[in-house]
């Protein structure tokens, strides 16, 4: 999936600054952080933000009632209650720095924003200009003095952006000047530049310089852009660049979303078709029902013949004479036991064979849906697109923030409501079947397949059908989830024991039994979590 990636310009970065003139001589509330590399300076009437995502990097204001469940960011221990100084620009690159003072301590920090694709950073600099603390972690721990490229920061100072815009307006080879200081120039410059009247050119850098003014000028399919003045009739004029800003990523956020959605049920779309697949191949298996059945039959009947320890057993075919059956035995059973094993085959056949239609009605219909609903994706509203975000998309939780043991394993019920926990990797298998569950309860794993390791809560009162739905969690979460029938070992707790010799997550089991069931994935059902396991853990 390629990203939307728009091309946040030294120009708007200017313009924007303009309007950050607000927050001099405001204070810091709090300095907060969000899951996406985004800082948040809160003041009491604004909030900056500032973005070091690879792509989406950017600074604008907010206004401070939107930002809410946000993570204190370590900046906020030295900046909060100081004061903004000053906002500058270092000529027209997209870095800038804000002056911070606590006027009582007379003590200065200041933070540098490098808006500069992947690499993009913010620095936290004391009076001295030494770095201590960044936003994208350094493996350095030596403190260092902050440079960009070799400039100091003293030298940065030095750097006017009107100074380089005068530079621009008064060249004489306007086209050449604004070429090699714009290699990628945003898309409203590349449209000035198609004006074959310099004059044109000149006055709207101009206009820049005094009093820029944002538009939005949409495209046919593709997000918006920002233009510091109006470059068509059909440009719409906003508020604030910050609030242009806004709009156009929010703009993009929603095609992200869009295609995310899109991915992640194409690859819903091709699970169902593997298991659509798999599920073909099980069906054409089924006319051997007929045949089990009819090789027990003539061990039967032919039962005289065979001696103890036969391998093998060819007979005549009853309906064409012509040909010759052969009939594999274990040498280890009876012919009786032999004949039974046909027609164990044979029944277990016939009940696959009615599975695997059913099955195949199902998936066939769910292959139907999501490709109507892939489709359907490309003309889906904001309201829609986050109902479809809740359902395909996992969501991110920030690191540190306390969360129960409950949402380490998935969670699910039975139809009688009992408990079922599902272990997701290795460690978690650990923690379920020999930290969380109690002696009683039920463990469940696929035989002969790896899977994760699946704990019914025994509340004294589990029925034959509890084993079974359980049974079915544990085949679905296995690599056998894509064949029909599973064998499932189940036991108590007591009765499991670490193999070290296996390794974390493998087991042995004692007085297990089995049964086999079809895969199968019950919604999960959170509000049946058992209070035993809703003590935090951070």
């Amino acid at each position: 999936m390629k990203y939307i990636n728009p091309y946040f310009d030294s120009i708007l970065l200017y313009c924007l600054l303009k309007e950050f003139n607000v927050l001099l001589g405001k204070k810091v509330r709090a300095v907060k952080q969000d899951s996406e590399n985004n800082l948040f300076i809160v003041f009491f009437e604004h909030t900056l933000l500032a973005s070091i995502h690879p792509f989406f990097y950017r600074v604008c204001l907010l206004p401070v009632e939107g930002i809410q469940n946000l993570k204190k960011h370590s900046f906020e221990n030295l900046l909060k209650h100081q004061t903004v100084q000053s906002i500058k620009q270092f000529g027209l690159d997209r870095i800038f720095c804000i002056h911070f003072k606590e006027e009582r301590a007379d003590v200065s920090h200041f933070l540098i924003f490098e808006l500069t694709g992947p690499s993009s950073n913010i620095f936290l600099l004391d009076a001295e200009s030494v770095v201590l603390a960044q936003m994208r972690k350094s493996k350095t721990k030596k403190k260092v003095t902050y440079r960009f490229g070799e400039k100091t920061l003293d030298e940065l100072f030095q750097l006017e952006p009107e100074r380089e815009l005068e530079i621009i307006i008064n060249s004489i080879d306007l086209r050449k000047e604004l070429k090699q200081r714009f290699r990628k120039p945003p898309a409203w410059l590349s449209e000035l530049l198609s004006n074959d009247d310099d004059t044109i050119i000149r006055n709207v850098f101009q206009k820049i310089v005094t009093k820029p003014k944002p538009y939005l000028v949409y495209q046919h399919e593709h997000p918006p852009f920002i233009s510091p003045f109006q470059l068509s009739p059909a440009a719409q004029a906003t508020k604030s660049f910050s609030d242009a800003l806004t709009v156009l990523y929010d703009s993009i956020a929603l095609e992200e979303t869009r295609n995310k959605i899109k991915k992640a049920v194409t690859k819903k779309i091709k699970s169902a078709k593997k298991t659509q697949l798999k599920l073909n191949e099980d069906h054409k298996t089924v006319h051997m029902s007929k045949e089990f059945k009819g090789k027990g039959e003539l061990i039967l009947v032919h039962i005289q013949r065979i001696k103890k320890g036969q391998k093998l057993l060819k007979v005549t075919d009853p309906y064409h004479e012509q040909e010759v059956i052969a009939i594999q035995l274990d040498p280890a059973k009876s012919a009786v036991k032999n004949a039974e094993a046909y027609f164990k085959k044979a029944r277990k056949a016939k009940r696959s064979g009615e599975i695997i239609t059913k099955r195949l009605f199902h998936i066939r219909s769910e292959i139907k849906s999501l490709e109507h609903l892939r489709i359907s994706i490309d003309r889906a509203e904001s309201q829609e697109l986050q109902e479809l975000k809740e359902t395909f998309l996992p969501q991110k939780s920030l690191k540190g923030k306390p969360q129960t043991v409950v949402r380490r394993f998935r969670t699910f019920c039975t139809q009688s409501g009992k408990i079922v926990l599902v272990g997701r990797n290795k460690k978690e298998n650990d923690l379920l079947t020999f930290g969380v569950a109690k002696k009683l309860d039920i463990f469940f794993h696929v035989r002969e397949a790896p899977g994760s390791h699946t704990v019914l809560i025994n509340d004294g009162a589990l029925s034959r059908e509890d084993i079974h739905d359980a049974a079915k969690i544990a085949a679905y979460y296995s690599k056998a989830k894509h064949s029909t029938i599973v064998p499932v070992s189940y036991t108590e707790r007591r009765y499991v024991r670490k193999s070290k010799k296996l390794g974390p997550g493998k087991v042995l089991l004692i007085n297990e039994k089995t049964i086999f069931v079809e895969p199968k994935q019950p919604p999960r059902i959170p509000n049946k979590t058992p209070p035993f396991l809703k003590t935090q853990h951070s």
